[in-house]
């Protein structure tokens, strides 16, 4: 069956061995070998491509570079040419001013700037490192050096024959472009200087200044490029040399890894397939790779074989083998006895040892270990956790661990305790206890079953750790709210001794800054120090200079530790009244700039909390990061006062750059915006974008600023907290010298509350009109059911005018019937005598002429067609009269049960004539039960609808009339194949005035009113429509209506 399976092959598997077969030919190792090949090609061709690359990326780095360079000190020509134009300068002391500011600049340490003029031959202004070269022409050989120039700063460098005299080259730029590049030799300057003898290759930028004749440059040495290119190159070949003879390693070994088991296989398939070995004859199996499960599968293959081969010995030998195993059982059962016997001794020596090891270790670590029950009762504790609570292991087994404890500690214990037996899982949790921090891991302890048995605790003192992190946290918001919020030195003292207190589980802090005059005024405190102690603690005048340990820290700029009972001082002694739960105190000055700007003082319960050496090691780091703080907070403080001083206007002012970046705002604007000065500087103005204003406005926005023009208006913005805000905004373009824009700048007003106002009235008007068409709805609404209870009246007067003559007419027309049957009897027994007249020809003449002109036969048929139709049409009269009855109901104005299907053939009886030339009508009743409601006005409703329908349809259609009932309700839907309502008219369908029909076809309160109706059934009116498709009105009335309207006919 094996070698069976082992021939059937899916067709997939040899269909990829025939697309294969090329690679077939080649062994593994060499197959490995090309793809190694491959891999090592593509890196040499990605080096190679990235060394190419190299030279033009950094080129166009130096180009740019010194371009932004010679930018910024034609930036400074510009300013000095503004200085001279607005006349506070003359030309003469503006050029001057100009090149000594130039002859100052230097950028990378040594590299600097040159200035010449224009004339032919051009003459060399200031040159900063040859000042000999200064006023005079560069005519000599040595000058006549450019080797390439490029106008402008796109295009390809032109190469010139080498000998173009180089300011001669820089006017031709300027002449031609205002600006470019040249390349050239020229020597490098020596740290002390001097002037190397051999020359390398240079890059400079020129561009003129056209309002003096002057044109600006700076050259960078480019022969590092070629030095990084070599560099780059050496770095891929070492690169490429040690992946490529990594390659090769991990080759081989794959290689061998693959050919070694491989070839094994094959060997001992040819001795097995040989005779040379027999079916015991195994495949060696390593790892899981194809090579292994080929072998697994032949060895399995062997195995069938030899199992059939064994099977019939084994048979034969079962029945000896069982009598002997059965004689052998009785005393294999005595050994097995006597060895368990044996290894549950030597089992429970080694776990005594084992206990006692894992005892000596947990002794030997620093961390709490306990084993508790689940009831909190200690199993096992090492010597570390015992001797936390002064006691020894032995004295603390068998105790409840918890009543060890404070009651507050021991009730989050007891809670962690209970979570971690109730769910099985590990808790982790820290806790404080005094200025110790501990990290607790609580892992149950499970039986056999899975039920939590004991639970293993684990309690590492962290203290130190969460020290420190504490403390980096601290300055961690220190340096936060200073760069965000740009707090001053007063609050930055007062988080600082908030935030040290649970650091180093001291009682209080304050820091006092020393004034000029020598008093002390509190900047901060914090902890147990009162209002009175805190003025102790500062101190004014006379008695802060005779606080001895005060002045001597002042003095000296070096920490005391000082107790507090020590009643030398009288200051000391009074201060010391006040702070009543502290033992010590240690005195931190707060050096700024070599002076003592103020005291850090920390107090203690302890009496010698403060003497370890380590401890104050580490609060006179802790001082020395706030004084960095302090530092940054009070040059702020000055940078705010001065901002303050130049932007302190009422209206809000952004400045920005000509492409929009702001630059700079005032006060003012931050308090508008919501946004910091950092938070500002560099985005663009659509950070305040609101949305309120399209694209369109802000097109035309900056067509008009850009255009030079000043833009006046009203503009919404937003907030940095998401509210808006309407400010009236001015913004105005700023020229340069050259009569370009330079800057823009913005003044905002804001006029958010009187926009609210304006608005404000706009709401109030827009309710008084919605309160006017309310009214005027309810007035048109009243005559219309005014009206129509007119019409009601009027109908029931009609009706009942009508149904008298009718009556008699009726009558009348039965009686007319029965005489002339009589007459038509009598005329025909007469007939029945002509035979008789026959002989007297003088009366048979002229009675046969009045037959003949009669025509007695068609008068006895057709008169009795008149009689049959003229009381179909007083049948129809009356119908449509009573129809006409129940359409108005006058006679049933209360709440009433009714039947709908009955109301809808009475209204459709009087609507036919509008619908019978435009619509088809069919009728899909479901028998619905009678239902309490005001029949009149629901007659009102379904008239509404089926006009509207008729009128919906174009030329001829179909209006289908559908009745049902839900649990509680019956509805009836009015469908048409009109031309349907569009999407947007359907939330506005049930409008007051709203009508899509001409003027004069409709007054818009027809569908209003339905649905007024309906609401006050209780019920709901509710239309689909599809465009050139139909509508569906659907009417759904409750059966049965709450009680208050039932009883109150007057409310509905």
């Amino acid at each position: 069956m094996s070698l069976l399976l082992m021939n059937t092959r899916p067709k997939s598997v040899e269909r990829e061995i025939v697309m294969f077969a090329p690679l077939n030919r080649l062994s593994i190792r060499n197959r490995i070998w090309g793809i190694v090949a491959i891999f090592v090609g593509s890196i040499l061709l990605t080096g190679a491509l990235d060394v190419l690359t190299l030279r033009d990326t950094l080129h166009q780095e130096k180009e740019d570079s010194i371009r932004q360079l010679v930018e910024s000190a034609h930036a400074v020509l510009g300013h000095y040419q503004n200085l001279e134009r607005n006349g506070e300068l003359s030309r003469e002391l503006a050029q001057a001013a100009a090149i000594e500011t130039i002859k100052g600049m230097r950028y990378n340490g040594r590299d600097y700037f040159w200035l010449n003029d224009n004339q032919a031959p051009p003459r060399m202004l200031m040159h900063p490192i040859s000042p000999e070269l200064d006023g005079k022409l560069l005519l000599d050989d040595k000058f006549n050096c450019v080797t390439s120039m490029r106008n402008g700063t796109e295009g390809p460098f032109v190469p010139t024959d080498g000998k173009k005299n180089l300011l001669q080259a820089f006017a031709e730029l300027v002449a031609q472009t205002g600006q470019g590049y040249v390349t050239y030799p020229w020597p490098k300057v020596t740290p002390d200087g001097k002037s190397t003898p051999e020359r390398f290759p240079k890059l400079s930028y020129v561009k003129g200044f056209a309002p003096w004749g002057w044109t600006v440059g700076s050259g960078i040495y480019i022969d590092d490029i070629d030095a990084a290119i070599q560099t780059r190159a050496v770095q891929h070949m070492l690169l490429l040399l040690g992946i490529t003879t990594t390659l090769l390693l991990l080759t081989s070994l794959i290689a061998r890894s693959i050919t070694v088991p491989l070839l094994a296989t094959m060997r001992t398939m040819h001795a097995i397939a040989r005779g040379e070995a027999g079916l015991d004859k195994r495949l060696a199996i390593q790892g899981k790779s194809e090579i292994s499960e080929l072998a697994s599968n032949f060895n399995e293959m062997l195995d069938h074989i030899e199992i059939r081969d064994r099977a019939l010995l084994a048979h034969q030998e079962g029945l000896e083998q069982e009598v002997a195993k059965r004689t052998a059982s009785l005393s294999e059962v005595n050994r097995q006895l006597d060895a368990e016997l044996v290894e549950r001794r030597r089992i429970e020596k080694i776990i005594g040892e084992s206990k006692n090891r894992m005892h000596a270790l947990l002794d030997a670590t620093d961390e709490a270990v306990l084993l508790l029950a689940p009831d909190a009762t200690v199993l096992e504790i090492n010597t570390f956790a015992a001797r936390r609570f002064g006691k020894t292991p032995q004295q603390m087994v068998r105790t409840n661990f918890l009543d060890h404890m404070p009651p507050e500690l021991a009730k989050t214990r007891r809670h962690m305790m209970r979570a971690a037996v109730d769910s099985g899982d590990v808790v982790r949790f820290q806790d404080q206890r005094g200025s110790t921090w501990f990290d607790n891991n609580l892992y149950p302890v499970k039986d056999e079953n899975g039920v939590v048995e004991s639970v293993a605790v684990y309690a590492k003192d962290v203290s130190e750790q969460k020290r420190i992190k504490m403390d980096e946290d601290l300055f961690l918001q220190l340096g936060t709210v200073l760069m965000r919020w740009g707090v001053d030195s007063m609050a930055i003292s007062q988080i600082f001794c908030d935030g040290i207190l649970p650091i180093f589980n001291l009682d209080a802090a304050c820091i006092v800054v020393t004034g000029k005059d020598g008093k002390l005024s509190l900047a901060a405190a914090s902890g147990s120090l009162t209002s009175k102690a805190m003025a102790r603690v500062a101190g004014s005048g006379s008695e802060a200079l005779a606080c001895l340990p005060l002045a001597s820290v002042i003095a000296s700029g070096k920490h005391l530790v000082v107790s507090l009972t020590n009643e030398s001082c009288a200051v000391c002694k009074a201060r010391n009244e006040a702070l009543t739960d502290c033992a010590t105190a240690i005195l931190l000055p707060l050096n700024i700039h070599g002076e003592c700007w103020g005291v850090l003082a920390l107090y203690g319960k302890e009496p010698d909390q403060f003497t370890d050496s380590l401890l104050q090691q580490r609060l006179l780091a802790s001082a020395n990061r706030l004084v960095i703080t302090l530092e940054s907070a009070l040059r702020q403080e000055r940078l705010a006062l001065f901002d303050l001083a130049l932007a302190e206007v009422g209206n809000a002012v952004m400045i920005t750059d000509v492409a929009g970046k702001i630059i700079w705002v005032n006060r003012s604007f931050t308090l508008l915006s919501g946004y910091t000065n950092e938070e500002l500087h560099g985005q663009p103005p659509s950070l305040f974008n609101s949305g309120t204003q399209d694209a369109v406005f802000f097109r035309h926005f900056w067509q008009s600023i850009s255009g030079g023009a000043t833009w006046r208006g009203d503009i919404v913005n937003r907030r940095k907290d998401g509210s808006l805000y309407t400010a009236n905004q001015m913004v105005t373009p700023l020229f340069n010298a050259e009569g370009k824009i330079s800057h823009y700048i913005a003044v905002l007003e804001d006029i958010s509350e009187r926009k609210r106002q304006e608005d404000e009235l706009k709401k109030n008007y827009e309710h008084l009109r919605a309160l006017n068409e309310q009214l005027a709805n309810a007035q048109n609404q009243l005559l219309q059911s005014e009206k129509m209870a007119s019409i009601g009246q009027l109908a029931a007067g009609v009706a009942h005018e009508i149904n008298n003559p009718i009556g008699f007419v009726n009558s009348n027309l039965g009686t007319l019937k029965n005489y002339v049957d009589e007459l038509l009897g009598v005329i025909h027994a007469y007939s029945a005598a002509d035979p008789l007249l026959a002989g007297h020809p003088e009366f048979n003449a002229s009675i046969a002429a009045r037959k003949a002109e009669a025509d007695l036969d068609f008068l006895g048929e057709d008169i009795h067609g008149l009689l049959k139709e003229s009381r179909e049409g007083i049948a129809r009269v009356t119908r449509i009269v009573q129809d006409l009855k129940d359409f108005s109901r006058i006679d049933s104005m209360d709440w009433a049960l009714a039947n709908l299907e009955q109301g809808l053939d009475s209204t459709l009886n009087i609507a036919m004539n509008e619908i019978k030339f435009k619509a088809d009508i069919i009728k899909e009743y479901a028998g619905i039960p009678d239902i309490e409601c005001l029949g009149s006005q629901l007659n009102q409703v379904f008239m509404n609808l089926l006009v509207n329908a008729a009128q919906a349809i174009e030329t001829h259609g179909t209006i289908t009339i559908r009745t049902g009932t839900t649990s509680d309700a019956v509805w009836i839907e009015i469908a048409d194949t009109g031309r349907g309502i569009p999407p947007e008219n359907l939330k506005r369908i049930f409008d007051p005035f709203f009508t899509t029909k001409a003027i004069g076809q409709g007054t818009g309160l027809g569908l209003s009113l339905a649905y007024s109706i309906v609401q006050k059934h209780h019920g709901k009116l509710e239309v689909s429509s599809e465009v050139d498709v139909g509508s569906c009105f659907r009417v759904e009335i409750p059966q049965r209506q709450p009680e208050p309207a039932a009883a109150n006919p007057v409310a509905a």
